[in-house]
């Protein structure tokens, strides 16, 4: 009795052990998968982690315990050398985990896309596929990702908004995650760009030679160039580019011909003369004497 106990657990010890895993029809690399996927759904996080760091290994070439840097992780190398290490995790990763892959690849697709800059180290993750032509999941998720991107920045203020609910509708559920919390500042960015992009645009329609270009010209005509108080003169009469004034018109119509404006100046004032209020001229005699610029 004592030696069928021992025999039975035995059976149990061999059952529940890697040894199993050890199929002679398996590669290494699949028996490490076998193991792994053992150590995962038992919970074993330290025997799980040391199983997939040699998978790592045995699939890159490279060392687990070396940190890679930054600029290596950029070439295009790097990714291929982790495809095959790629291929092996794709069947340990789990819902939730292709979920997280989902938004986090968005987040350099975001970036790509905004910088319109795809290095060569991109088609290194994009071009990872299993033997069937499957795309391993870090491929399809850029792949996704990056189509994500280009429809965001392609897109209407309202259009994403209607995007950007996702990550409102997350956050709310998970105010945490630090992916989602990226992503929907990103897109509220891309709508301050298009708002700002679309104020540019006015402001260049309104001031189509630079908003500088007004103090520009209103300096060199309170420095004593002609040309230019001829020039701001006539555009605070009619109001091109600056707001119409006929006393502040009238004022550098009035400086020209004292700088030696002839006719132009002499007709500008004489235009204008009769439009003046007793105000427009007080105002002019305070700017005359206090040496001020109007415009």
């Amino acid at each position: 009795m004592l030696r069928l106990f021992f025999l039975l657990l035995t059976v149990v010890i061999l059952s529940s052990s890697d040894v199993l895993a050890d199929d002679p029809g398996l590669t290494p690399v699949a028996v490490l998968v076998k193991k792994a996927k053992r150590a995962i759904a038992q919970n074993d996080l330290g025997r799980s982690g040391q199983l997939i760091n040699e998978i790592y290994e045995m699939t890159t070439g490279l060392d687990a315990g070396e940190e890679i840097s930054i600029k290596d992780r950029a070439t295009l190398d790097y990714h291929k050398k982790l495809c095959p290490y790629r291929k092996a995790m794709a069947s340990l990763l789990t819902k939730q985990d292709l979920e997280h892959l989902h938004h986090q690849m968005r987040i350099p697709a975001f970036v790509l896309v905004e910088e319109n800059d795809f290095p060569p180290y991109v088609r290194g993750i994009i071009n990872c596929v299993q033997d069937n032509g499957e795309p391993v999941p870090e491929a399809k998720a850029l792949r996704d990702g990056l189509s994500w991107a280009k429809k965001l920045h392609a897109a209407t203020v309202e259009e994403i908004r209607v995007m950007g609910r996702e990550y409102e509708t997350l956050l709310e559920r998970h105010p945490d995650n630090v992916n989602y919390d990226i992503l929907n500042s990103f897109i509220n960015s891309k709508i301050k760009e298009i708002h700002w992009e679309k104020e540019h645009q006015e402001w260049k329609k309104r001031y189509p030679e630079g908003l500088g270009f007004q103090t520009n010209l209103v300096n060199k005509a309170h420095k004593g160039d002609l040309a230019a108080q001829l020039k701001l003169a006539r555009r605070l009469e009619i109001g091109h580019n600056f707001r119409q004034s006929n006393a502040m018109a009238y004022f550098w119509y009035k400086r020209a011909l004292q700088n030696g404006g002839g006719d132009v100046a002499q007709t500008g004032t004489d235009r204008l003369f009769p439009h003046l209020s007793v105000a427009d001229f007080l105002n002019i005699e305070i700017w005359t004497e206090g040496n001020f610029r109007p415009y």
